[in-house]
């Protein structure tokens, strides 16, 4: 039976016994029959969910259209034309909603048609639409492969990619099939076994020509060698080869490389030939220092002597072979601007063709308490160059100033002040590591307790070999106060500046200038240890490091009256004893005067 036909018939029936019920009934009031709606209930079919190889998850919609309720079901078969079984019925008296069923007893891998049915009064209405679904499972279940483009493509290679999603059992290979462009016939190559795998498969092409295109598409291909390929294939062209330069020697550069006046072969007789990759006589290449073609080297040293308005600005010049035309130093409180500039007096260098030179300028004029950046450049025939940008800051006001106008800087020359313990002379231990020379130093003789100590810690990569992660670290005693250093981070919790230097290259070297102050608290002969601690990873991986010490002794003393006797007898370099061997031989000594004097005055006696 034509279900539309029903309901368009059932439609008109229902109308007409509304409208002859207006006229029959008393009062306008309806008759049983007007209950019956001017639309019967409408079905949609909507996508199934949670579809497995053996059930399914039917879903529909509905709408009671003024219907008090509805019978709602599905029903589904392999044929879309032959929907021969049918779920339980349900029935639904809100005025909207969604229904569902669960199915079971499915076959793997087979496709399932089904739509949604609702029944009022005895007239069924269908949805419009049918839907399909397959199951999983079963060799019938789709694998998928798509050609995704090239990558790494070079004169004579390419890497060809694909994506695989392989749902059927058994045994599947990933192929691709390629060819050149302008050819008919294509070639195989092999990726491998994919099967139950999912994601994006990489094989390397090679053995290709440079400036060619050529195409490709992936394949799955079963035991029965039978290919299931992608729908598209992808086109790509390997990359030009390149001709590289003519080789360029030292025998025919036009330079004279070895500095000799003479230029290339037949000139210069250090070349034997055209293709001789050294103008030097010994055969050897010339690897630096090849003959004033190279402008000068310009280091920048850290900065020294530092006061509340002026500093020692320092540097390092390699000529490379051409006498030095001019030395600057360039300065400013702006990192990216130096606006300050001022020469070295040419008198104060010397200027040698071949050795490194440091030079000197001290600047004054300048702001306490702030922080300048400078640099060091160098120029000659060849060229110039600057060294990297350094940084110093200039002493507070407060910094050994005559703080009550009497003409005398605080305690080292002012009567006024008490009178401190002297810090003798620092001895300096030098690095504990054939692999880095390291020293930290200071340029004082001696300082007063309260006073700037300045120290130097050097350092140097002498391994011959490139060191990675090197880290320094310099611990200083409680006794003194962190004031500055013109590198690093300071730590005031454990004493410790730490400058992260990273890869330290063959003969890599610098200095680091540090600032301290002298405290009140410090003991009377105590020593004073400063340590420098550099450690690094050489290229085997091993971990090493190297160490150096400041070793200060301190002492008391007054320097003025007759304090200064008491230093003479007991304290500083004053005649009695500093040590236990020192003590015994004086009172061994003692002891023999003391017997020659009562055997002198024995025999005294008994001449009397």
């Amino acid at each position: 039976m034509n279900y539309i036909s029903i309901s368009k018939i059932s439609n008109k029936v229902a109308g007409i016994a509304i409208i002859a019920g207006l006229f029959l009934v008393p009062n306008g009031a309806f008759a049983a029959s007007a209950a019956i709606p001017a639309v019967n209930p409408t079905v949609s079919t909507l996508p199934p969910q949670s579809i497995t190889e053996t059930t399914a998850t039917l879903n529909g919609s509905y709408s009671l259209n003024g219907a008090s309720s509805a019978i709602v079901w599905f029903q589904y078969g392999t044929t879309s034309g032959s929907l021969s079984t049918s779920t339980a019925p349900a029935i639904k008296t809100q005025t909207t909603g969604t229904f569902s069923a669960n199915i079971a007893g499915l076959n793997a891998g087979t496709t399932y048609f089904y739509k949604a049915y609702a029944s009022y009064n005895g007239v069924t209405t269908p949805a419009t639409t049918t839907l399909a679904f397959t199951t999983n499972g079963g060799q019938t279940a789709k694998n998928q492969v798509a050609t995704l483009p090239p990558s790494s493509i070079t004169t004579t290679s390419a890497d060809l990619n694909a994506f695989v999603n392989v749902k059927n059992t058994g045994t599947y290979t990933l192929i691709y099939k390629w060819a050149k462009s302008n050819e008919l016939s294509t070639s195989t190559l092999v990726y491998g076994v994919v099967s139950g795998q999912t994601g994006q498969k990489t094989q390397n092409l090679s053995g290709l020509n440079p400036d060619t295109t050529y195409n490709y598409k992936a394949c799955l291909r079963d035991t029965n060698g039978v290919d299931q390929c992608a729908t598209t294939q992808v086109t790509f062209t390997t990359a030009k080869s390149v001709t590289p330069p003519p080789a360029t020697y030292e025998c025919n550069d036009g330079s004279d490389n070895d500095g000799d006046g003479h230029t290339d072969y037949p000139s210069d007789a250090g070349c034997t030939s055209s293709t001789d990759d050294s103008e030097n006589s010994n055969g050897t290449p010339c690897t630096s220092d090849c003959g004033g073609n190279d402008g000068p080297d310009a280091t920048t040293l850290s900065a020294t002597d530092i006061e509340e308005d002026g500093a020692t600005l320092r540097g390092e010049i390699d000529p490379n072979g051409d006498e030095i035309d001019e030395v600057w130093f360039e300065y400013g409180e702006d990192e990216d601007d130096l606006d300050e500039s001022e020469t070295v007096d040419e008198e104060d260098y010397d200027n040698d063709d071949n050795d490194s030179f440091d030079v000197e300028l001290s600047i004054d004029n300048l702001d306490n308490d702030t922080e300048y950046f400078f640099r060091v450049c160098a120029e000659n025939s060849d060229g110039e160059d600057c060294g990297s940008v350094r940084s110093f800051t200039t002493d507070d006001e407060n910094d050994n100033d005559d703080n009550n106008n009497d003409d005398d800087n605080d305690y080292v020359h002012d009567s006024s002040q008490v009178i401190p313990r002297i810090i003798y002379k620092t001895t300096t231990i030098g690095s504990t590591s054939s692999k880095i020379m390291l020293s930290i130093d200071t340029r004082f003789d001696n300082a007063y307790s309260g006073d700037t100590i300045d120290y130097i810690v050097k350092y140097k990569n002498t391994s011959g070999s490139t060191l990675s992660n090197a880290i320094l670290h310099i611990e200083f005693p409680k006794e003194v106060t962190f004031r500055r250093a013109n590198e690093g981070h300071y730590n005031q919790k454990d004493h410790t500046l730490t400058l992260d230097l990273g890869t330290l290259s063959r003969g890599e070297s610098d200095e680091i200038t540090v600032s301290v102050r002298a405290e009140s608290s410090i003991r009377t002969r105590s020593e004073l240890v400063t340590k420098a601690t550099l450690a690094f990873t050489m290229p085997n991986s091993a971990q090493e490091n190297a160490i150096a010490y400041a070793i200060t002794k301190v002492s008391d003393t007054t320097i003025r009256g007759n304090s200064l006797a008491g230093t003479a007898l007991f304290g500083g370099d004053g005649f009695l004893p500093n040590s236990l061997i020192e003590w015994l031989i004086l009172i061994v000594l003692m002891a023999f005067i003391i017997a020659g004097f009562r055997y002198y005055k024995h025999a005294e006696m008994k001449t009397a």
